[in-house]
C-alpha cells in the first residue's frame, strides 16, 4: 500500500496521541510514504514547540525527533508547487478549509495523478472528510 502521511497523523504516532499506534503501524508497514514538504516542516515546528507546550514530558516527546528524523528520510517529499498554491485558491468539495489543509489536500491531488491508489493516512477531520470526496480511501478507518 502507498500512503500520503499527513501532518495530524505523523504526530499523532510519533507523540502517542488517540489512534497514534494504528498510525505508525500503517506507516511502518507501507510500501511507499508520500507527504507534502509541509509535513516535515510542521513536524519540526511541533518539536520546537515542545518545551512550551509539553512541560515534563517535552524531553521525553523531543527524544522521538530522531526517530522521525530517520523514517521521513526514506519517504518520497513532494514540494509545495506553485501549481499546489494555485489549487489551494479554489473551493474543496467541503468547505471550511484553512490554508494548510488545502496545502495537504493540493498535494495529495496531485500525488493521486502519479499514485491513483494511493491511501490518504490523517486524523484530521477536514483532510479525512475532503479526501473521502475526493475518491480516496483513508485511514486509519
Amino acid at each position: 500500500m502507498r500512503v500520503y502521511a499527513e501532518t495530524s497523523a505523523v504526530l499523532a504516532a510519533l507523540f502517542g496521541e488517540s489512534e497514534g499506534e494504528t498510525v505508525a503501524g500503517i506507516l511502518d508497514n507501507a510500501e511507499a510514504t508520500l507527504t507534502s514538504m509541509l509535513t516535515l516542516a510542521e513536524v519540526e515546528r511541533a518539536f520546537c514547540r515542545l518545551p512550551e507546550v509539553a512541560g515534563p514530558a517535552a524531553a521525553k516527546l523531543a527524544a522521538r525527533r530522531p526517530d522521525f528524523l530517520a523514517a521521513s528520510a526514506d519517504w518520497i517529499v513532494m514540494p509545495v508547487s506553485s501549481e499546489i498554491l494555485f489549487r489551494c485558491g479554489h473551493r474543496f468539495p467541503v468547505e471550511p478549509v484553512r490554508t494548510l489543509d488545502a496545502v495537504h489536500l493540493g498535494t495529495i491531488e496531485r500525488v493521486q495523478q502519479v499514485v491513483p491508489d494511493v491511501v490518504v493516512v490523517s486524523t484530521d477531520r477536514r483532510v479525512r472528510t475532503n479526501a473521502a470526496r475526493l475518491g480516496l480511501t483513508v485511514l486509519p478507518g
